[in-house]
């Protein structure tokens, strides 16, 4: 079969798989193509992604298309719009099967799918590789960075998923263009995009369970400085309304900071 080879998949039972224009199997003992699924389940662009889950059941990113899964006898079709343009796919230690669009981070149940998107906390709908680390977070670069997915259970048993967002302010210097993540052996998250990599030692990383103590060391308002500390309660109600939220003070007098303490209170 002609066309690109984008990815290799060996199989539970040592099979090869090979996307090209058509998913075909190579059994690594007889040397030959032993199957095109294809043929009769018209795939008909290139598959960009395959994965095996824990019931072995083979998922395919075909592009343009949509997502498939194939049971083993039958290849079953996700063809909703948003799946058209997908990319990274991972399952998590609870059996949920995740894949990344250009519109959300797809989660499967077993069930449905549920789509995640900026308004549920991301730092971007526009998502790319995930991976999850081995204390069952869920790692997923975006356009705009990393968003972290933390597994909570809730009092009736329910896992759900907390968020956490990096991005610039964090620290990440290079994104752009995700193309892969990688956990290796020593615990450190890997991503690769189009201008370099970018690591993360796992073993160093913690999670603040609690916010910041915050410090007011001074106030500059459209580029005057305010000591505030020497200005009387007439002259606070003046400058920045007194015991108001330092952002319903200011209004839009300015442009919106980033990591700026919109709850800070003077």
């Amino acid at each position: 079969n002609e066309g690109a080879i984008n990815q290799f998949l060996q199989d539970d039972q040592q099979r090869m798989w090979l996307p090209t224009n058509s998913p075909y199997i190579i059994d690594k003992n007889q040397n030959h193509f032993v199957f095109n699924i294809s043929e009769n389940d018209s795939i008909t662009h290139s598959t960009i992604r395959q994965f095996q889950d824990k019931n072995k059941n083979i998922w395919f990113i075909v592009d343009n298309t949509g997502l498939a899964q194939f049971d083993g006898e039958q290849l079953h079709w996700f063809l909703d719009e948003r799946f058209r343009h997908s990319h990274g796919i991972e399952e998590d230690q609870f059996g949920n099967i995740w894949v990344g669009t250009n519109y959300g981070l797809a989660k499967f149940d077993g069930q449905q799918f549920h789509f995640l998107t900026e308004k549920d906390g991301l730092n971007s709908s526009m998502t790319y590789e995930i991976q999850e680390d081995k204390a069952g977070r869920i790692w997923v670069g975006t356009d705009e960075g990393i968003s972290l997915l933390i597994p909570q259970k809730t009092s009736k048993g329910i896992i759900e998923h907390a968020i956490r967002t990096y991005g610039a302010k964090d620290g990440l210097k290079i994104w752009s263009g995700l193309e892969s993540v990688f956990l290796d052996s020593r615990n450190t998250l890997w991503w690769a995009d189009d201008k370099g990599l970018t690591f993360l030692d796992l073993n160093k990383f913690e999670l603040n369970e609690h916010s910041p103590t915050l410090q007011l060391d001074q106030i500059q308002i459209k580029q005057h400085h305010i000591d505030y500390r020497q200005l009387s309660d007439s002259l606070y109600v003046a400058n920045l309304p007194f015991g108001n939220a330092l952002a319903a003070s200011i209004k839009d007098s300015f442009p919106k900071l980033q990591n700026y303490p919109s709850q800070l209170n003077l």
